[in-house]
């Protein structure tokens, strides 16, 4: 059997341990390092399948680490750590190549989500930079960071195009509008959260990307024919 291997960059030596141990049971080894230099030094980044970045380390900003690795060309995907729920530092770790993030305090939970929906893409990595958009890329790219794309207006920022073209590549890939696009891709984690965790419904709207408990109701209600709590009761395991 393949053996997944993980790079850990966190300096608290408690997150260390936890993390390492979730990896484990998502079937990965881990190497940790707890400073940004040593992450830079770390010389086999191609035999790693994932890396979990705290941005906020003792020596610098995770961000240096994240850009240097994007400019490689190495699209390993990167599960950064936030440490305070700042949608103006979502954006910003999603522009330099983020796959998806986590906002400290997490529980175990959210981070072997985080893992699944990242290996349930794989086959369509996160592809930093592109001179120039397809279609493809696009799609692959808002499936990917569903949960921390707002608008459109991201998407077209991280692609440099304008509203209008991303528009027109989704519509002409799915033959759906935009938001219907983006919901289902939201929708498609709220209803794994539903289904494989015992999240408060704010907390599993919250981690879906919806800016509110309401307006996640609606949305869930209007295209699932059912409540969040009656799919989780109907789904959820034991």
């Amino acid at each position: 059997m393949h053996q997944k291997h993980s790079l850990l960059i966190e300096d608290h030596p408690d997150m260390q341990r936890a993390c390492t141990r979730l990896l484990h049971s998502a079937g990965y080894t881990t190497t940790s390092v707890a400073t940004l230099l040593a992450a830079h030094q770390y010389a086999d980044l191609s035999s790693v399948e994932l890396i979990l970045l705290d941005l906020k380390l003792p020596d610098g900003d995770g961000l240096q680490f994240l850009t240097a690795v994007r400019e490689r060309g190495i699209a390993t995907p990167i599960i950064v750590i936030l440490a305070e729920d700042s949608p103006r530092m979502h954006l910003r770790a999603g522009q330099l190549g983020a796959s998806c993030y986590l906002v400290k305090p997490f529980n175990g939970e959210e981070l072997l989500h985080e893992i699944h929906q990242l290996e349930t893409t794989r086959e369509a990595p996160h592809i930093p930079n592109l001179p120039r958009a397809t279609r493809d890329a696009v799609i692959a790219y808002i499936k990917t960071h569903a949960t921390s794309i707002g608008s459109r207006c991201e998407v077209a920022a991280h692609f440099n195009m304008n509203t209008k073209t991303v528009s027109r590549h989704v519509k002409h890939e799915t033959g759906h509008p935009f938001s219907h696009v983006l919901y289902t891709y939201k929708l498609d984690t709220a209803k794994w959260l539903l289904a494989h965790t015992h999240l408060p419904i704010k907390d599993v709207a919250r981690r879906s990307g919806f800016a509110t408990h309401p307006h996640f109701t609606r949305i869930f209600t209007q295209r699932e024919k059912c409540s969040p709590l009656s799919y989780r009761q109907q789904h959820n395991l034991p």
